[in-house]
């Protein structure tokens, strides 16, 4: 092949006409269409475009996926059903950590603005221990009737410590349902009998609620969940990685 247009204009012959190659571009798939187009260079002087054709395909339902079911966790599921059971409507609201309206309605955090071992289930749990301390009464009060800002309101969370406790001591649960809050300390120090013991007000009102709790109307949906719970902890807590909630089942 000859190099070109100008080495034949110095010698003085006359320029050849150029010659064109064609080179063909596969439709690529878009959002809004196939896209076509047809792309040719000079062979002499540079690449150029030709040409450029578009071709909008309408997008109808054909060509969208349908999404009929969504994921849900099934731990989420059991404890969602437990409070449904006991009178509790459980809405996710990113505004709040955990708070009980006194109208039927709990909210729980959004999973994106709490902590790596919170869980919608612990903190399910710890709200249904939080009414079953403070009894029916409690029920048509906003968050049980507590007030946190007060001493007696720490004796309160204690006993409701001590209760969830010795709910989960029956499950093997108790460090998976550990406390998540400023009271850790405190629910770490409470010993293998969390009824039992002298010196501290929290274990007496924590006693009547746990009588509450597996005698009352609560007992069948309380116990289910802690079941359920441990069923699943069973199967998961094999597959686990390290560091895992799950591996603080025991045995």
């Amino acid at each position: 092949m000859k190099r070109g247009g100008a080495e034949n204009a110095e010698a003085g012959d006359s320029a050849e006409p150029p010659r064109t190659v064609g080179l063909s571009i596969l439709p690529l798939q878009i959002n809004h269409g196939d896209l076509g187009c047809w792309v040719s260079f000079d062979s002499y002087r540079q690449l150029s475009i030709q040409s450029i054709e578009f071709k909008f395909v309408p997008v109808t339902t054909t060509n969208m996926r349908t999404i009929s079911k969504q994921y849900s966790d099934p731990l989420d599921l059991v404890w969602i059903y437990a409070a449904k059971q006991i009178g509790m409507q459980v809405i996710r609201d990113p505004e709040v950590f955990a708070s009980w309206d006194g109208q039927g309605v709990l909210r729980i955090g959004a999973p994106e603005t709490l902590d790596p071992d919170d869980s919608l289930a612990q903190m399910i749990f710890h709200e249904i221990c939080h009414a079953l301390v403070e009894g029916p009464e409690a029920f048509q009060q906003e968050d049980w009737g507590l007030d946190p800002d007060v001493a007696v309101g720490a004796v309160h969370e204690h006993a409701c410590l001590r209760l969830q406790s010795a709910l989960s001591d029956r499950y093997g649960l108790r460090e998976f349902f550990a406390a998540t809050t400023d009271f850790r300390k405190y629910f770490d120090r409470i010993g293998p009998a969390p009824l039992e013991g002298s010196g501290d007000p929290a274990i007496e009102l924590a006693e009547t609620a746990f009588r509450r709790a597996t005698e009352g109307p609560w007992s069948a949906a309380l116990d289910a969940a802690l079941q359920q719970t441990r069923s699943i902890a069973e199967i998961v807590s094999e597959l686990a990685p390290d560091g895992s909630l799950w591996k603080t089942l025991k045995k």
